[in-house]
């Protein structure tokens, strides 16, 4: 049986390929902090969840045409979670692939702080601010 964290996790990505934002986002606190790598326009410290919901939303104009959320591995305990993803976009005849992970700190039986992190931040930099 999986850890009840990862269990969460499991969930909110499972909420999230369903398009269940208001679902999704329940699994975070409402002070959550969330750290976004990168330099991009997206990038920096955004505080609570409805900012969040607000940079989620970005993401996914800035990801483009029809973006898709793969995730490869999910892994929790007691503090700590990460998911490993691949998104993808398009806009016109240009195309993306970006790996990321996803690091997750709980408390409380909720995602209180969260880093995203691209594997190569030039080129998700690059894509974000182009759709935004």
């Amino acid at each position: 049986m999986a850890h009840k964290n990862e269990q969460l996790l499991r969930e909110l990505d499972a909420a999230l390929n369903a398009n269940e934002i208001e679902k999704a986002f329940s699994y975070f606190a409402d002070d959550v902090v969330a750290h976004i790598g990168g330099r991009s326009k997206l990038a920096g410290d955004h505080k609570g969840r409805d900012e969040l919901v607000q940079t989620f939303g970005r993401f996914m104009q800035a990801m483009g045409e029809n973006p898709e959320l793969e995730t490869h591995d999910i892994i929790a305990n007691d503090t700590h979670g990460y998911m490993l993803q691949i998104f993808r976009g398009k806009r016109g005849n240009d195309s993306i692939e970006l790996n990321g992970v996803g690091v997750f700190h709980f408390a409380n039986g909720k995602i209180s702080e969260v880093w995203f992190i691209d594997e190569d931040p030039y080129k998700a930099d690059a894509w974000y601010d182009g759709g935004l």
